[in-house]
C-alpha cells in the first residue's frame, strides 16, 4: 500500500530559500498575468501545467508556497531522478518508474495519487505533457494520467497553469505565468491549457510589465565593464544608476 510522501518542514524552508534566490539570479523578474490568480477552494486540488523547461518544477515549488502556503504539496518524479537527488524525497515528491519509451508506470502513479487526494489539504502538481515541449506547439498532447484523474475524481477542482520564459529588454529572461479557472464540466484539460497559453503568449508579445504582477525581482543589466561605465557616467551627471537595459535612454 502506498504511503503519503514525506515533507520535511526544515528541508522545505531551506529549499524554498534556495529556489527563490535561484529565480532572482537567473530571471529579470517572476511575473503572473493580472486577473489570473484564482481563489482556491478548500479540500484537495490538482494543478496541471505545460512543461516548457527544466525550470518548471522549481517554479511550481515557489508558487506552491506563495499561493497556497498552508497546504501540503506533492508531485511525481522519475524514480531514477529521485534516487539521484534524494533531497526531493523530503519535499513531497514521489517516484514513478519510467520505461525506455518514456511511459510512466500507471499503477504506481494511481496508487500514490489516491493516497494524496484523500488528504484534505493536499495539492497535487502535474506536468501531463510528460516531456519538455515548446509553449507554442499545438495541439497539446497529454499522457493518460490526468484524464484518468478527472474521470475518477469529478468533484476535485483542477486548475491549469501556463508558463513562458521569453527575453524582453534584459540580458536575463522574464518568467511569465498565468493560472486558469477551475476546469468546468465537459471542458477538456488540453483545451483549457491551450486557451490559457494563448492568452499568456499574447501578453508576452506585448512586453508590457503593467499587464503583470511582479512576484519576485531578479537580475538586470549587462554586467562587467559596461555596467561599471554606466554607473560612473550616472554619478558624473548626477543621475541615479539603473541597471535595467530599458533605462539606457535616460542617460
Amino acid at each position: 500500500m502506498s504511503e503519503l510522501p514525506r515533507i520535511s518542514p526544515s528541508v522545505s524552508r531551506f529549499f524554498l530559500s534556495y529556489s527563490r534566490r535561484h529565480l532572482r539570479k537567473h530571471f529579470h523578474a517572476t511575473r503572473i498575468l493580472k486577473g489570473h490568480t484564482p481563489e482556491f477552494p478548500n479540500g484537495p486540488i490538482i494543478i496541471f501545467s505545460n512543461h516548457a523547461s527544466w525550470w518548471d518544477p522549481l517554479v511550481c515549488f515557489v508558487f506552491a508556497r506563495h499561493f497556497l502556503p498552508d497546504r501540503s504539496h506533492y508531485g511525481p518524479i522519475d524514480s531514477r531522478a529521485l534516487e539521484r537527488y534524494p533531497i526531493f524525497k523530503k519535499l513531497g515528491f514521489f517516484g514513478v518508474p519510467i520505461d525506455q519509451k518514456g511511459n510512466a508506470a500507471p499503477r504506481v502513479f494511481l496508487s500514490q495519487t489516491k493516497v494524496i487526494l484523500e488528504e484534505e489539504k493536499s495539492v497535487l502538481w502535474l506536468t501531463p505533457q510528460g516531456a519538455f515541449v515548446d509553449p507554442r506547439v499545438r495541439p497539446l498532447e497529454f499522457e493518460a494520467g490526468l484524464g484518468y484523474l478527472i474521470r475518477k475524481y469529478p468533484d476535485i477542482p483542477f486548475f491549469p497553469l501556463a508558463f513562458e520564459y521569453p527575453f524582453w529588454e534584459e540580458r536575463t529572461p522574464e518568467l511569465l505565468s498565468a493560472f486558469g479557472s477551475w476546469l468546468g464540466p465537459g471542458v477538456s484539460p488540453e483545451s483549457a491549457l491551450t486557451d490559457l497559453q494563448d492568452t499568456l503568449a499574447n501578453a508576452a508579445i506585448k512586453r508590457d510589465e503593467a499587464d503583470f504582477e511582479t512576484l519576485l525581482g531578479g537580475s538586470a543589466g549587462v554586467g562587467g565593464i559596461y555596467d561599471r561605465w554606466r554607473h560612473f557616467a550616472a554619478r558624473l551627471f548626477g543621475k541615479k544608476f539603473e541597471k535595467e537595459h530599458s533605462s539606457l535612454n535616460k542617460l
